[in-house]
């Protein structure tokens, strides 16, 4: 297995983020287990596997776009978003975020470039950052993301 590819993952100091790395941590099952925010009947003694989840909890047909939130800590929220064809153009103002695509390719425009992603590609979006993805895929594309700090709602 390839690793992730990275998307303009160093920060101005040369280093890779730590969210980026705790991000990466989550989807590969290294990290501790999290503590849902949300009702749900799955237990929360591991974490996820993600392949599972989306295929228990498929994006349904009259449905564009979903975000389902799987935990959150003190710092951080995780979720799983799904997008059929396209999300608007948008900005998160109070936190930033990291997203694994899982499933599907796809283009995500952040600010004024325009990033190919494929399953496994890693993107970091500061907040203030416009950004949006188009599927380029027949199914719903799927991408785990991590909002730091926590997203207090689901939704961009």
């Amino acid at each position: 297995m390839s690793p992730p590819r990275l998307s303009n993952t160093r920060s101005r100091t040369g280093r890779v983020p730590w969210l980026l790395l705790s991000a990466m941590m989550m989807v590969t099952g290294c990290a501790h287990a999290l503590k849902s925010a949300a009702p749900s009947t799955h237990e929360r003694t591991a974490a996820p596997n993600l392949s599972r989840w989306l295929a228990e909890h498929p994006l349904p047909p009259d449905h564009t776009f979903g975000v389902v939130e799987l935990g959150r800590t003190d710092s951080a929220s995780f979720h799983v978003v799904q997008i059929r064809d396209r999300e608007d153009l948008h900005v998160h103002q109070h936190h930033d975020l990291v997203a694994v695509l899982q499933r599907g390719r796809g283009s995500l425009r952040r600010g004024s470039e325009h990033v190919p992603m494929t399953e496994g590609s890693v993107v970091a979006i500061p907040r203030g950052v416009p950004h949006a993805f188009v599927n380029e895929s027949r199914q719903p594309a799927a991408a785990f993301v991590v909002f730091t700090p926590y997203h207090g709602k689901p939704g961009p």
